[in-house]
């Protein structure tokens, strides 16, 4: 029964991924420019659409022996989920947020991360893009985080609305070949 398992074949879930990258960084990005504050339907998406919505397509990802897919959507899936989660207790009065100090930390680990995604990405055009600026915007989020710079943060916010743009459309190019693919 394993062995039939295992010969099925599974779709690339690279586009639910994606998409789910695309409306966190997007809408979180866009509120952290000012456009709204943060809501509950913010931390949701984060959870959800951000955190959930990637691990399960990095697990999926596994399921096809595909590493970069797994570490890469099954990471960012826990970054949104720790960020969510990072909300949410402190809309609930559980814990204080994160100082400048931590929270420069955690994106300069995430900025090495991503900055080594990038690498293994050179060669395909429009992956690679979208983790450069994927990279600059954690790049700038870390350095406006560790000065206390809210200018820097805001450009690292501009950066992953680019980023997010970039992955629909990297995802809508996926539920297009699946579309449009022959049988």
């Amino acid at each position: 029964m394993a062995e039939q398992i295992s010969n099925q074949k599974v779709m690339d879930p690279s586009t639910f991924g994606l998409w789910g990258f695309a409306f966190a960084t997007l809408l979180g990005n866009i509120s952290a420019l000012g456009a709204f504050g943060e809501s509950s339907m913010l931390i949701n998406n984060g959870i959800f659409l951000g955190g959930v919505a990637q691990f399960v397509t990095g697990m999926l990802c596994a399921r096809r022996n595909n590493l970069a897919g797994l570490v890469t959507f099954g990471f960012f899936g826990l970054f949104w989920m720790i960020a969510g989660f990072e909300g949410l207790m402190g809309a609930l009065g559980i814990s204080h947020p994160a100082g400048g100090g931590a929270m420069g930390a955690y994106f300069a680990a995430w900025t090495l991360f991503c900055i080594m995604l990038t690498w293994g990405a050179k060669g395909k055009t429009l992956l690679f893009w979208t983790l450069i600026f994927v990279d600059l915007l954690l790049f700038f989020n870390m350095l406006g985080a560790w000065i206390g710079s809210a200018a820097l943060s805001d450009l690292g916010a501009c950066f992953g609305i680019i980023s997010a743009l970039m992955a629909i459309i990297l995802g809508f190019q996926g539920y297009l070949d699946f579309c449009l693919k022959k049988e």
